[in-house]
C-alpha cells in the first residue's frame, strides 16, 4: 500500500508538469499574437496575425517550449553549472564570466529560435501553400523566413523572458489546483485542434487563410 500511495503523487507531478507547460505555451502564444498585432496596428496597418482564428501566434509558444527542453532557464537549466562555477571567482571576474555565459546562452537560443522559425515557415508554405511571414528584401535574410535583425531580437527577448518573465509565469501557473490546470489545458488543446481543422479546411476550400480583419 505504501508503494501505491507514493506512486500516485509522483505520477500527478509528471502530468501536472505537462499541464503547466501547455498553459505556458498558450500564454506565450497569446502574448506573441498581442505583440505582433499591436506592432502592425501602431506602425503599419491592422492585420490578423497567426494561422489560427484564436488570438494565438503558436510559433512563439513553440519556440519557448523548444528552448525550455533544449537548454532550460539560464541559471537552472543546462547552463547552471557554468553559473555555479562563477561563484568562486572574485566579483569583477564573476560579473564578466556571468556576462559571457549569458552571451553564450543568447547565441544558443537565437539559433534555436531561428531554426524553429525557418522550419515553421517552410512547412506551412510547402504543405498548406501559405506564407505566414516573409523577410524578403531585408538585409541578411535566409530563405525569406529568417532575418539577422529579427533573429537577434528573438534571442534578446527569449533570454530576457527565460531569465525573468517565464519563471514568474511558471510560479503563477503552479498556484492553480491540479484539477483546474488539467481542465483549462485540455479545453485549450481541444479548441486549438478544432481551430486547426477549421483554418486548414478554410484554406483548402477558399485558397487563403481566414482573416477577421
Amino acid at each position: 500500500m505504501k508503494t501505491i500511495k507514493s506512486a500516485v503523487p509522483e505520477n500527478n507531478k509528471r502530468t501536472r508538469k505537462i499541464f503547466d507547460l501547455i498553459l505556458l505555451f498558450f500564454i506565450v502564444s497569446f502574448l506573441g499574437w498581442t505583440m505582433e498585432t499591436l506592432w502592425f496596428v501602431l506602425l503599419r496597418k491592422p492585420m490578423d496575425r497567426g494561422y489560427f482564428t484564436m488570438p494565438l501566434c503558436t510559433v512563439y509558444g513553440s519556440v519557448i517550449l523548444v528552448v525550455y527542453f533544449a537548454v532550460g532557464m539560464p541559471r537552472t537549466g543546462r547552463f547552471r553549472r557554468l553559473f555555479e562555477r562563477c561563484n568562486s571567482l572574485s566579483r569583477p571576474c564573476r560579473i564578466l564570466t556571468q556576462g559571457c555565459t549569458y552571451v553564450l546562452y543568447f547565441l544558443v537560443v537565437t539559433f534555436i529560435a531561428s531554426a524553429v522559425e525557418l522550419v515553421t515557415g517552410i512547412v506551412f508554405e510547402n504543405i498548406f501553400g501559405i506564407v505566414l511571414w516573409s523577410y524578403k528584401g531585408y538585409p541578411y535574410e535566409f530563405m525569406k523566413y529568417v532575418c539577422l535583425q529579427y533573429s537577434i531580437l528573438w534571442g534578446f527577448l527569449i533570454t530576457l523572458a527565460m531569465s525573468t518573465i517565464l519563471p514568474l509565469f511558471m510560479r503563477l501557473i503552479s498556484k492553480l489546483s491540479y484539477r483546474t490546470a488539467k481542465r483549462i489545458s485540455l479545453c485549450l488543446v481541444i479548441l486549438l485542434c478544432c481551430d486547426f481543422l477549421f483554418s486548414t479546411g478554410y484554406i483548402l476550400v477558399v485558397g487563403e487563410r481566414f482573416h477577421f480583419f
